[in-house]
């Protein structure tokens, strides 16, 4: 009977395997893997639930991300024209939807340093110290920066610095799908702070918007440069008024014309005073020749017959005298008595010869009168040399003026010419302004192309970390964490030869 049983049961088991094929040793493997389960399930439950709670209580105690959200809405209601000195400007036009350029414009004024920055210290974002995990997580780094900074001499930045930069990590701003209307997201530990901050963003970009987009600015610029350009246009006029007092005319050309004339007639009497003068030293020469003839020769304007020959007389014996003197000197030295007493009888005799002759044109009358005339004659040309010495210092002093008329006259024509282009540009400058001053008017109800059609508002549920996230992430972990604690348990127990050996086929085994 115990024999037969074994029998039995094999044939039974042969049955069984010929009915449902199962792999070798897959029976024995499920059935050890069923009983370590049952032998661990205490402490893949304990595993599993510790998991759990530990995951949800991180996420409870861990800070969250609260969300708040703004929408604004990009339109162009009106389009103006850049404004420019050019009257001839095209007319407002109408414009159509906003272009992919335009949003990412705005996005790009929305995030700009500007913005942020006078964010950061309207909110006062760069005072507030971040939380003391973070310090002691960044220390390092902040230390090496600190060091950096004071190595190589540059400014060190504080948090202050690193505020506008945080700011902008944890803004995003998203245009919608077919539509004008852009989503702009802030996220921060506070719900309040980040509806806040988020509000505070909003008001900065606006006014940075309307600075950059209006036309305020433009009228301001037109009547700044019609401010500079009259004050230029007043000190220019007040220069050509100089001009014209410092020559002491009004009409430049007129003037110039005028003396023109008068250098013209001075320069004529000149010329003539000149000729006068000439023929006057002419006759003065032609007298002092006449006189000089009859003061050697005699002749018909003698005195007396006595006279002449008292000079011939006189003449001949000068004569001999010099003839002795020319023989005395070729026979005897020059200091020989005989020498120097004909020297003085020369001396003598010539002296007299002189004043005989001057006897004889002081008691001759055609000499008197020819001497009146002559003194006559170089009086009136002293007159005529004292008058053209005063004529050519009026010609110089004509020339000087005309001169100075010329220079002014071309610095007058130039300042003119700049008046005009200065006056032109003034009233461009003015009818600009006064149309970017009715652009501006016309904006007063629609002042930004910029809408905001949903006001900061944040959400008391955290975007960060999600409940489903979290509840999937301490279930999975949980169950995975419980398995490999039950697996090590097993590990240890066992051992790993035997557990190795266990799983692997009966081929590999032998």
């Amino acid at each position: 009977m115990a024999k037969t049983k074994p029998v039995q049961a094999e044939k039974n088991e042969m049955v069984k395997d010929e009915a449902t094929p199962v792999p070798e040793g897959l029976e024995e493997k499920i059935r050890s893997i069923g009983d370590a389960f049952r032998r661990r399930r205490t402490a893949f439950l304990v595993v599993f639930l510790a998991t759990f709670v530990g995951v949800q209580a991180f996420a409870f105690f861990l800070p969250g991300k609260f969300a708040a959200r703004a929408a604004l809405l990009i339109q162009h209601t009106r389009l103006v024209p850049q404004l420019n000195t050019n009257p001839q400007d095209p007319p407002t036009i109408i414009s159509g939807g906003v272009s992919e350029e335009d949003v990412n414009s705005e996005i790009a004024i929305l995030t700009s340093f500007d913005v942020l920055d006078a964010t950061v210290r309207s909110t006062g974002l760069g005072t507030v110290p971040p939380p003391w995990y973070l310090r002691l997580l960044f220390a390092p780094l902040r230390l090496y920066e600190r060091a950096y900074a004071a190595y190589h001499d540059v400014p060190y930045r504080t948090d202050l610095d690193r505020a506008p930069e945080g700011l902008a990590r944890s803004i995003t701003a998203k245009r919608l799908k077919d539509s004008d209307v852009v989503v702009v997201e802030y996220q921060a530990g506070d719900p309040s702070v980040a509806e806040i901050v988020l509000r505070e963003l909003i008001k900065q970009y606006l006014a940075r918007h309307m600075a950059i987009r209006q036309s305020i600015e433009e009228e301001s610029f037109f009547d700044t440069q019609a401010t500079v350009l009259g004050a230029e246009l007043d000190g220019l006029e007040d220069e050509l008024q100089e001009l014209q007092l410092g020559i002491g005319a009004v009409d430049v050309e007129a003037e110039k014309a005028i003396q023109l004339k008068i250098d013209g007639g001075l320069r004529e009497e000149s010329a003539m005073l000149s000729r006068r003068i000439a023929e006057l030293g002419a006759t003065i020469a032609e007298y002092d020749r006449i006189v000089e003839d009859a003061s050697v020769s005699g002749g018909v304007l003698a005195a007396a017959p006595q006279r002449d020959s008292i000079l011939d007389d006189l003449k001949a014996q000068a004569l001999n005298l010099e003839l002795e003197k020319i023989d005395l000197e070729t026979r005897y030295t020059e200091d020989f008595p005989l020498l120097e007493e004909n020297e003085r009888k020369l001396t003598a005799t010539r002296r007299t010869l002189e004043e005989e002759r001057l006897n004889v044109r002081d008691h001759s009358p055609t000499l008197a009168q020819v001497e009146m005339e002559r003194a006559n004659a170089a009086a009136a040309r002293e007159g005529l040399l004292e008058r053209k010495e005063v004529l050519e210092r009026q010609v110089d002093e004509s020339r000087e003026r005309l001169m100075e008329l010329e220079s002014t006259a071309v610095e007058i024509g130039r300042k003119r010419r700049l008046i005009r282009t200065v006056e032109e540009r003034y009233t461009s400058y003015i009818s600009r302004g006064e149309q970017a001053r009715v652009d501006a008017e016309l904006d007063q109800q629609n002042v930004t192309n910029v809408s905001v059609v949903q006001q900061p508002a944040a959400s008391a549920k955290p975007v960060y970390p999600r409940k489903t996230i979290v509840l999937l992430t301490s279930v999975c972990g949980g169950f995975l964490v419980a398995l490999l604690v039950c697996l090590w348990l097993e590990l240890r127990m066992l051992g790993l030869a035997r557990v190795l050996t266990a799983i692997a086929p009966p081929g590999e085994a032998s």
